[in-house]
């Protein structure tokens, strides 16, 4: 009995053992979460600042100069498309008629105007080779009574393909080769050379009055640039061009001569910071077979200069010419022009 009792006190005091351990071992405080150190992150390694990308080369400068577009054009490797617009006012002396078609052997003083239009592209290869095309469009007529029967009225429209090669000598001078052909088919109505032959045959005909023709010629040439400083520009060409002029009944002539030209033109916003440019420009072409066939062209040019990659302006001038050389008696001929100019650049 005594056995059991101490049995069951024994008992008792494990389960009293084990009920006071329980409520410590829940209030017992957690023990802190063990968390690994952040790693260090690695110092990225120096790097040098990138390298900005080099500005591309501007085709249209030579020596920081910008040429205007110009009869005389400068041998500068440039894309380019343009489109032009030209007009004259003209007076041409010339000798006055009987009625029987023969000169009087006094003159008279004709007068007449014409308009004509062109479209020009140019892309280039390899920084050297430029390839060059062009359409135009042309319209002369006299513009009063004895003008309209003596002069006529002649429409042209031609096409024309072209090659230049190029290259840089030094920082301010390009040299350049060139070779050009054209093809302008071309419609003359001549009311007077239909009438004068009416009276002379006693029969009129009407085919008599349209003469219509082609001229092909072909211009190999070289040029020079040179810009002294980044606000003056020079161009020089000079070439030996050669025609066929298809003249219908009148047969078809050959025509040689001298092709020349000069220009100068002045940046003003290099000097005085106003986006215009100002040109001057001689060509001409001197025959060298003896006929009266030479061109003379002199002008006054303007634009402005304050777009990139576009230039649009016009040029104010004189052109000397012989209207229809072919003929026994030429008609010399004075005309003021004026041609307007849009010429865009890409690289």
């Amino acid at each position: 009995m005594i056995r059991s009792a101490v049995a069951a006190s024994g008992l008792c005091l494990a389960l009293g053992l084990g009920v006071a351990s329980g409520p410590a071992r829940a209030e017992d405080p957690p023990a802190p979460a063990t968390t690994a150190a952040p790693a260090a992150s690695p110092t990225p390694p120096a790097t040098a600042p990138a390298a900005e990308a080099a500005a591309p080369r501007n085709r249209r400068l030579l020596n920081g100069h910008d040429f205007l577009p110009s009869a005389v054009p400068a041998p500068i490797a440039v894309s380019t498309f343009s489109l032009e617009v030209g007009f004259s006012a003209a007076t041409a002396t010339g000798p006055t008629y009987r009625l029987d078609g023969d000169p009087t052997g006094e003159t008279r003083t004709y007068s007449w105007g014409g308009m004509g239009q062109a479209i020009r592209f140019q892309t280039v290869f390899l920084d050297h080779l430029a390839i060059r095309g062009g359409l135009t469009t042309s319209l002369a007529s006299g513009i009063d009574g004895w003008s309209a029967l003596v002069v006529g009225t002649s429409v042209q429209a031609g096409v024309g393909l072209g090659a230049e090669w190029s290259m840089a000598v030094g920082d301010t001078v390009r040299l350049g080769a060139s070779l050009d052909l054209d093809s302008a088919p071309q419609l003359n109505l001549l009311v007077a050379a239909a009438i004068f032959n009416a009276i002379k045959t006693g029969g009129a005909d009407p085919a008599g009055a349209l003469e219509i023709g082609n001229v092909l010629s072909a211009l190999p040439a070289l040029s020079v640039a040179w810009a002294p400083t980044a606000a003056l520009g020079l161009a020089a060409r000079a070439g030996y061009g050669w025609s066929s002029v298809d003249a219908g009944t009148y047969g078809t002539f050959s025509r040689q001569g001298l092709a020349l030209g000069l220009a100068a033109d002045l940046d003003l916003d290099k000097v005085w910071k106003v986006p215009l440019g100002v040109g001057l420009t001689w060509a001409e072409t001197v025959p060298t077979d003896g006929t009266p066939a030479g061109i003379r062209n002199v002008g006054l040019a303007v634009m402005y200069t304050g777009k990139q990659d576009v230039v649009v302006g016009a040029t104010l001038g004189e052109r000397i010419l012989n209207i229809r050389p072919q003929y026994d008696v030429p008609l010399k001929s004075s005309s003021g022009y004026l041609d307007v100019v849009l010429k865009m650049y890409w690289p």
